[in-house]
């Protein structure tokens, strides 16, 4: 039996996707030298103590775009002054730049080496108030595409008599099943904890 044009089409556009998927997927390990907590103490004037807690959550793609985060994060009253930073995808500079223009102490984990740029890929925690007691928590399942581990940075934010644990986690992509993180995090959500 003959193939027509869109049979032949179709096993080359699944190569094609594979191909595609699998390029993006390719994330690197990381060495001995690159596993160690980054941080930026000291930088913080902590605010008036309050009966609020101001969370913030931003994933910067590939730690690009820093200016505009900047001034997304200063120019909407809902994301001015968090209490709690928590960011995704980020390197140790851009981590380091925004925590100096905004201010703010920070502690920063990375995960692996990110193909799309060759640099750290992580998450951090940043806030106005004293940190302490940081803790990065390797999720428990790999990628299924990677094999590699995403982390959780875990840190205690001091705020005033208060204390809180702030937890910065970055899952994977969303063509990977949600229950299947679901598990990790219920799985490894008592160690975040101290």
């Amino acid at each position: 039996m003959r193939k027509t044009w869109i049979q032949s089409l179709v096993p080359a556009m699944c190569g094609l996707l594979l191909g595609a998927f699998s390029g993006c997927a390719h994330e690197t390990a990381l060495t001995r030298d690159d596993l160690h907590m980054y941080s930026g103490l000291e930088k913080g004037a902590a605010p008036s103590e309050s009966d609020s807690l101001l969370c913030v959550s931003y994933n910067i793609e590939y730690s690009e775009k820093l200016d505009q985060a900047l001034a997304d994060l200063t120019a909407d009253p809902a994301l001015r002054d968090p209490d709690v930073l928590l960011l995704q995808e980020m390197d140790p500079e851009g981590v380091a730049y925004l925590a100096d223009r905004l201010g703010l102490n920070y502690f920063y984990y990375p995960s692996f080496i990110h193909p799309h740029h060759g640099r750290l890929f992580g998450t951090a925690v940043l806030s106005p108030w004293p940190l302490g007691e940081p803790l990065s928590i390797v999720l428990p399942y790999p990628n299924p595409l990677t094999d590699n581990h995403r982390t959780a940075l875990a840190v205690d934010v001091r705020m005033g008599r208060r204390k809180v644990r702030a937890v910065s986690v970055h899952l994977s992509t969303l063509m990977i099943d949600l229950d299947f993180f679901n598990r990790g995090l219920f799985v490894s959500a008592p160690s975040w904890r101290r």
